[in-house]
């Protein structure tokens, strides 16, 4: 999982972010745990942002859309994001 957002119930603060999670299932009795691959990933990192789509194909996050994090009607990112190679 890639970014995400948080607003404050005020609405008062928002902020986007940038990281990379992974939820790694565990056995019987296991709820899992969430792993943050943020500096373990390898290539640049795009801009913080929610509202995308993301997916993993052979090994790299691809992520697409989702408004910049600026003060006013965000604008969109509109180009496809590849890289981060994701670790086994």
């Amino acid at each position: 999982m890639f970014g995400g957002e948080f607003t404050s119930p005020s609405l008062a603060k928002f902020s986007h972010y940038g990281d990379t999670w992974r939820f790694k299932v565990g056995g019987e009795g296991n709820a899992g745990v969430w792993e943050d691959l943020s500096p373990l990933c390898s290539g640049t990192s795009p801009s913080a942002r929610s509202g995308h789509r993301a997916t993993l194909a052979g090994g790299r996050m691809i992520i697409f859309g989702g408004p910049a994090p600026n003060p006013g009607p965000p604008p969109r990112y509109l180009t496809v994001w590849e890289g981060k190679e994701v670790p086994k």
